[in-house]
């Protein structure tokens, strides 16, 4: 019998450790930038790629999402073929989209130029890294491969070769003299490397799907398309969230306040390893346990992350916000600092996002993709309703309260939505004892600060003192047992 718990722990561990190398070097990669660039180019960059993160909503048409659903149930029933159509299905589409892009790219570069960057160096970058989207396409197919296959080792390994080859191809292109276009060629070096190394690990993986014969049928693009495409809506509005606060805060704003909104978000995002690391593991096998009508497993796996992921969360997100201006003038310097606040919102918005990740893995996993396309609807409105009102009053600080206000919104919609579909129970009481423990862990950091040392000594210091008393408060107040995680302990090992 299948160990699910062995199996979703090792994985989550494996991802973490993976996305934990690649955020090292992400920093690094954007400490980099924040030196050698200035404000507005480092503004500039981010610009741009966000320019293609929207323009990219119809990619693929959500066949990524429908590629782990239905490998991740095919593998479970030992159908190769199938295996072999889906994945040729999905990758001439995702490849032929990417084409797409590209063409519109090079044909609007020098308009968007000079209308909407306001910057001559634009076009070029523009140019680019439409050009890199080619490449992107195929680890696009290879990423989904190794998550279908639950194969997190690869999976992690793939990550952190993407953010390594980022960060060394930048640091020696602008070593070159390549200035803010030494930036897009790295990306495209980089995910070129990537692709190359890929191919060769992606046919040994999938090496009995690649040598079965298969037929390309209808019935197959169909179902794909009948997942897919309520994921490409969804996907178009996570897409809208995540790249039209840095698409509107150009148009509405300046370059220098997108500078200072990209230092926060990546920093708040270090906290999203959580709720990625749950949405990449528990996916597929969400989708095994409901191809093989276990739906008891998945209703009481979902308490346990409700609970486990708030517990995790809690301290991180205080620790967060309580040394945001140390965090940002150590990683970024003092020029930087008015995004201070900008981070504060962020941070808290965070809660909410890893909740919603756990709502998306169960609801792709039972093949109900129409919910998570309703409720990132809802919020992308609010969203984008909410950024035409505060970023003129407010600038980045305005982006970042529609964040957390529509993140708030996409939780309560799915888990509503949810809630038809399985049986629900948000442990509303640990998360109440949560809470009650993360005020001593704020009391005690208080404290902390007012030790007679130096900023950083003083913070690691009072982040682990605040730590330990987390700790023994969980277990004084029962959030957490001895045994409990005695068992767990058993059931991984």
């Amino acid at each position: 019998m299948t160990n699910y718990t062995k199996k979703a722990v090792w994985g989550m561990s494996l991802v973490a450790v993976g996305l934990f190398f690649a955020n090292v070097f992400g920093y690094l990669l954007r400490l980099l930038l924040a030196d050698k660039l200035t404000v507005a180019e480092y503004g500039l960059v981010f610009s741009v790629m966000a320019f293609f993160g929207l323009i990219s909503i119809f990619r693929g048409f959500g066949l990524s999402g429908a590629l782990v659903k239905y490998v991740s149930e095919a593998l479970a029933k030992k159908k190769y073929s199938k295996i072999k159509e889906y994945l040729a299905w999905t990758g001439w589409i995702i490849f032929l989209t990417d084409v797409f892009i590209v063409i519109v790219g090079f044909l609007l570069a020098d308009w968007l130029g000079a209308v909407y960057f306001k910057n001559d160096s634009a076009a070029l970058l523009v140019r680019i890294f439409a050009i890199t989207l080619i490449f992107q396409s195929l680890t696009i197919v290879t990423k989904s491969s190794l998550q279908a296959y639950q194969r997190m080792g690869l999976s992690s390994l793939f990550e952190i070769l993407r953010s390594l080859f980022l960060f060394v191809a930048t640091a020696i292109l602008l070593w070159a003299g390549y200035g803010v276009a030494g930036v897009m060629y790295a990306y495209l070096v980089a995910f070129f490397a990537l692709s190359i190394i890929f191919m060769f690990i992606m046919g040994r993986v999938l090496k009995k799907p690649l040598s079965t014969k298969t037929k390309l049928t209808k019935i197959g693009i169909k179902k794909l398309f009948r997942f897919g495409l309520p994921m490409m809506f969804a996907g178009m509005a996570s897409l809208i969230l995540s790249f039209s606060d840095t698409f509107l805060l150009t148009l509405l704003s300046t370059l220098e306040e997108v500078g200072l909104y990209q230092v926060a978000q990546p920093t708040a995002n270090l906290l999203l390893f959580i709720p990625v690391v749950l949405s990449i593991v528990m996916f597929p096998i969400i989708a095994e346990l409901w191809a093989k009508k276990k739906k008891g497993l998945i209703e009481a796996a979902a308490a346990d992350l409700y609970a486990y992921a708030f517990l995790a969360m809690c301290p991180l997100i205080i620790g967060f916000v309580a040394f945001r201006k140390i965090i940002i003038n150590l990683l970024f310097g003092a020029k930087y600092l008015a995004g201070s606040d900008i981070l504060l919102v962020l941070a808290f918005s965070v809660f909410f996002l890893v909740l919603n990740a756990i709502n998306t893995a169960l609801i792709s996993g039972i093949g109900k993709p129409k919910i998570i396309t309703i409720s990132i609807i809802s919020g992308a409105i609010l969203n984008i309703i909410l950024n035409l009102l505060l970023i003129p009053l407010y600038g980045g600080l305005g982006v970042a309260i529609a964040t957390l206000v529509s993140s708030i919104t996409i939780f309560l919609v799915s888990t509503i939505l949810l809630k038809k579909e399985i049986i629900i129970r948000p442990p509303i009481i640990i998360w109440a004892k949560s809470i009650f423990c993360g005020f001593i862990f704020w009391s005690v950091l208080t404290v902390g600060r007012f030790l007679p040392m130096a900023q950083i000594p003083k913070a690691i210091i009072a982040l682990v003192l605040a730590g330990g008393a987390y700790a023994l408060c969980m277990l004084f107040v029962g959030a957490i047992k001895i045994s409990e995680i005695k068992k767990i302990i058993v059931r991984v090992l």
